[in-house]
């Protein structure tokens, strides 16, 4: 377990790696690239001394983007100079890690002014935001976006009438309810294991099935033959994957690459864009995943534009630490925030296991056009069922009851077993007893449960109403 102490000194180190990095902007060509690869050794001895589940290789990835550009050298553009650089930013990594897992002594580097730390800290972020305006100026550049303010013609809206924004994209609801909106960013975020990726991939395949096109962005690790494979056990026909104008997969490894994925679209017009997932997608960006504005950045640049060109997109996404009700995945509150179409947490219903399927449930965290909601009886919008049982997969999105319904259900079931008794129970009592003796697990219904349960069996039975407590014959225990 890692100590108090230990995180501190770790924490030291990766704040002198940082200082490391910008002081290397400020010094000559030499003297740069030797302090952006020894701040990999700090770095390496940081997350060694201090590991965080999940964060060691994203931040490496991160800090390698640092350190290229401290070391001023293209991050993007192959080269000798960059390999040979990042072999050694790689190898005082390694060095790191050895020296924390050998010693106690931290690792001798050239001395670090501290004084200065608050200094460079604060100049880093008045590059970072310096840097993202200029994107930001960029963007806007190429929207022919200008200064002075766009007015809505509202005469016009009002000329037009009003219509309302109905659900149109992504998976269909077995009562023909649309579970995406096109031209807004859609989200599923749940824990692992329940089948976020699966759920999405027979999404696509109701979309293509409509005649629509669809692009896939991983991000996730899932690899190409495996991503492909899905869509094939979906019942996708080879002929619509093979036709670029139908279907894309890019699987890229930069932020050139998913910025030239968001040209192409603007091109070909997909109606629905699924990009697994955006835990990746904000460090490939230079982004923190704990920041709300690097997200909202990566949500400006990559998520909304894809909208803009009208698709449907539906971002995956991991759960965070906090309860799913909250509605909040990992990393910032500001990804729900910034979801302007429909927003799905994911609960696992029966487990998912290869040739067999399973089931998860969508319960509606935010609807920011209301279409779903309104024609959803409860706060699940529906219930996914695969059946994996052959090579071709079955599904289907069906709607979510609501708390009546299901009372309502478990109420006729509950009467079934009581009349199906041998002998009718004359009492609650005597009721849980006989259910306690049928459980596997020997629980028994509650009192609440069991007293509606004979009620309503001595009703079926013709035999007029029946109270409790009977007094005399049993208690409220």
């Amino acid at each position: 377990m890692t100590s108090v102490s230990d995180a501190a000194m770790a924490a030291t180190f990766h704040d002198d790696a940082l200082v490391m990095l910008a002081e290397a902007r400020d010094a000559s060509d030499k003297k740069r690239r030797k302090a952006a690869t020894g701040a990999g050794r700090l770095l390496g001895y940081s997350a060694q001394v201090s590991p965080v589940d999940g964060t060691a290789e994203r931040t490496r990835r991160r800090f390698r983007i640092e350190a290229l550009a401290a070391a001023g050298i293209d991050e993007e553009t192959p080269s000798a100079q960059r390999d040979a650089f990042l072999t050694r930013f790689d190898r005082n990594v390694a060095k790191g890690a050895g020296m924390a897992a050998d010693s106690d002594e931290p690792p001798e580097l050239a001395a670090i002014d501290h004084s200065r730390v608050e200094y460079y800290r604060r100049d880093a972020i008045e590059r970072k935001l310096g840097q993202r305006a200029a994107e930001q100026s960029l963007l806007d550049a190429e929207r022919g976006a200008t200064d002075a303010p766009t007015y809505v013609d509202v005469a016009a809206l009002l000329d037009a009438g009003f219509q309302a924004i109905e659900p149109d994209a992504g998976g269909i609801r077995s009562d023909g309810v649309r579970l995406l909106y096109s031209g807004t960013v859609n989200g599923l975020v749940g824990e692992s294991e329940v089948a976020k990726s699966i759920a999405a991939t027979c999404m696509v395949a109701d979309e293509l099935s409509r005649d629509g096109s669809a692009g896939w962005i991983d991000l996730d690790h899932n690899g190409a033959a495996a991503t492909v494979a899905r869509f094939v056990a979906a019942g996708v026909a080879p002929g619509v994957l093979r036709d670029p104008s139908r279907f894309r997969l890019v699987v890229p490894e930069s932020r050139a690459a998913v910025l030239s994925a968001i040209e192409d679209a603007a091109g070909w017009s997909p109606t629905m864009v699924v990009i697994d997932s955006v835990g990746e997608i904000v460090p490939m960006f230079g982004g923190d995943s704990n920041s709300a504005d690097d997200y909202t950045r990566v949500h400006r640049e990559v998520f909304a534009r894809l909208a803009a060109t009208g698709a449907a997109v539906l971002v995956i996404d991991h759960l965070a630490k906090t309860a799913l009700s909250t509605g909040y995945a990992s990393g910032t509150g500001a990804k729900k925030r910034a979801m302007d179409g429909a927003y799905y947490g994911v609960k696992l219903v029966e487990p998912f296991r290869p040739g067999e399927g399973g089931a998860s449930a969508f319960t509606i965290l935010k609807d920011r056009h209301g279409g779903v909601r309104a024609k959803t009886p409860g706060e699940t919008a529906a219930v996914f069922r695969l059946d994996s049982r052959s090579d071709a997969w079955t599904w289907e999105f069906y709607p979510g009851r609501s708390a009546d319904e299901r009372s309502a259900d478990q109420l006729s079931a509950d009467v079934a077993f009581v009349l199906a008794l041998d002998s009718f129970p004359a009492s609650r009592a005597a009721l849980q007893g006989a259910v306690r003796d049928a459980s596997s697990d020997g629980k028994a219904w509650s009192n609440e449960r069991a007293s509606a349960a004979l009620k309503a069996a001595k009703e079926r039975q013709g035999a007029g109403p029946y109270t409790f407590p009977l007094s005399g014959t049993e208690s409220d225990d």
